[in-house]
């Protein structure tokens, strides 16, 4: 254990990463107080504000000044994985957890799943994360599942409580490699270091969805540089498991009906190689049926798209384009 977990005086450090906020900021802040009065936990609340022009740096001294926050830093970040690595080295608490403005904290569970991890028991526990659509009040769940290795994200990271010593141990959130999905990519080096773990089957925040938010391309690219940077690992697991396999081909299109292609890198060859080798562990009637309904979808799409917008016939184009060539790659040895 290091020197910062044995002298602390917290056992969490609750760490907001904000930006332009304020809609939602005192909202978030207002959640945590409970938590931090209620005595089970000794809790401290940081904020690290990425260079806010909003008049969140006036808001937050007046909430450190009311000892609602134990402090905050405003400097300019590269991403918000930057500015959560600022806040790692902030941290003073055993267990570390990072949410957004938009997180509420469900305070009755919070306790129960950093006990695990002070009790020395567990490195990390995966809680589920609730997303809310503010419009209509529509929620659903977003489970732990750390089985699905690589291809999907192990549960929301405001959901996920670590150890602060493991997290620093592993370098923080990698965001030059991953910059939009480094908080998924340190999920996976947890696993990776085969350390204890624990899956709660508790609901620890309500995430706030902002539907005017356009979803962010970067992160579909990183999720498919993430497939082909572990696509040996994801092969093994193919032919233990072929279901598997329909699994990953699902997630690939997923991802790149939502992408400019060609992607950076050497992302397409690596996967255009797993899918090649895909079409050799999936049972062949899987597969056909596979490629019949991705090349039928692609045609009646292709069909409509002088019928879209031009916003949706450019989506409806990477769609027939990606069912095309995925259907092509499994068809190899057909």
């Amino acid at each position: 254990m290091s020197a910062v977990a044995q002298n602390s005086d917290f056992d969490l450090s609750l760490i907001i990463i904000c930006r332009n906020s304020m809609e939602v900021l005192p909202h978030c802040v207002g959640a945590v107080q409970p938590l931090m009065m209620q005595g089970e936990l000794r809790v401290e609340c940081l904020v690290v504000d990425m260079d806010s022009a909003d008049g969140t740096q006036e808001y937050l001294a007046e909430e450190r000044d009311r000892w609602h926050i134990n402090g905050f830093v405003s400097e300019a970040f590269e991403n918000r994985f930057d500015a959560m690595n600022r806040g790692l080295q902030l941290a003073q608490g055993r267990v570390c957890l990072f949410i957004t403005p938009e997180t509420e904290l469900m305070v009755e569970n919070t306790a129960a799943c950093c006990s695990p991890i002070l009790r020395g028991e567990a490195e990390c526990v995966f809680s589920t994360a609730v997303q809310v659509n503010p419009d209509n009040g529509r929620y659903r769940p977003q489970t732990p599942n750390p089985e699905h290795l690589f291809l999907r994200t192990p549960c929301h990271h405001a959901a996920f409580f670590c150890s602060a010593d493991l997290l620093r141990h592993l370098g923080g959130f990698d965001w030059q490699r991953y910059p939009a999905l480094a908080d998924v990519d340190v999920m996976h080096r947890v696993l990776a270091a085969d350390v204890a773990y624990r899956v709660a089957s508790l609901s620890t925040c309500r995430q706030y969805l902002r539907p005017e938010r356009e979803e962010n391309e970067a992160l579909h690219v990183d999720f498919l540089r993430f497939i082909a940077a572990h696509h040996e690992e994801i092969l093994m697991q193919c032919k233990a498991h072929p279901s598997y396999a329909v699994r990953t081909v699902h997630e690939i299109l997923r991802h790149a009906v939502r992408c400019d292609w060609p992607v950076p890198g050497d992302t397409p060859v690596v996967i255009d190689a797993l899918l090649r080798e895909l079409s050799g562990v999936i049972r062949p009637i899987i597969r056909r049926k596979i490629i019949r309904r991705l090349r039928t979808r692609a045609i009646t799409q292709a069909i409509l798209i002088p019928f879209k917008g031009l916003r949706r016939a450019r989506i409806t184009r990477k769609l027939v384009r990606s069912h095309f060539h995925v259907a092509r790659l499994l068809g190899t040895l057909s």
